[in-house]
């Protein structure tokens, strides 16, 4: 809103006082993002959010090429979340959820997709090789 300079100035009066990154608001000219990221001297993280936003949707490689190493994509997830869910709102008015239960992702595939049950095995079997141990 105010400027480039602005932003830098603010920028690196917080880098002087000890940040360790800056989180930038949007930008849609890469020639700003350019100069800021050069003048703050320490990294920028990226937010592409949300992606009705002001933000152009950077390419994973635009963002590391041109811009910064570290980026996130906060609300990605949960933008289409309310359009998918209005189909199971309306089936328990209807008495039950039935007819939309197998567009539900199952809690083995949720924990299989994370690792979870692999994850928690390493570390319970950690948890208890100890107590044995002791």
């Amino acid at each position: 809103m105010e400027g480039l300079q602005s932003a830098i100035d603010r920028a690196s009066a917080c880098v002087e006082a000890g940040a360790d990154m800056i989180f930038p608001g949007p930008s849609q000219n890469w020639a700003c993002i350019r100069n800021f990221v050069r003048a703050v001297k320490v990294p920028v993280l990226a937010t592409i959010s949300p992606e009705f936003g002001s933000t152009p949707l950077y390419t994973v490689q635009e963002l590391r090429q041109r811009m910064s190493p570290s980026f996130l994509y906060p609300l990605s997830a949960f933008v289409p979340c309310p359009g998918s869910a209005f189909p199971f709102m309306t089936h328990p008015k209807q008495g039950t959820q039935k007819d939309v239960v197998g567009l539900m992702q199952t809690r083995d595939e949720l924990y299989d997709h994370l690792g979870l049950p692999t994850r928690l095995n390493k570390k319970l079997n950690t948890i208890f090789s100890k107590e044995e141990q002791e």
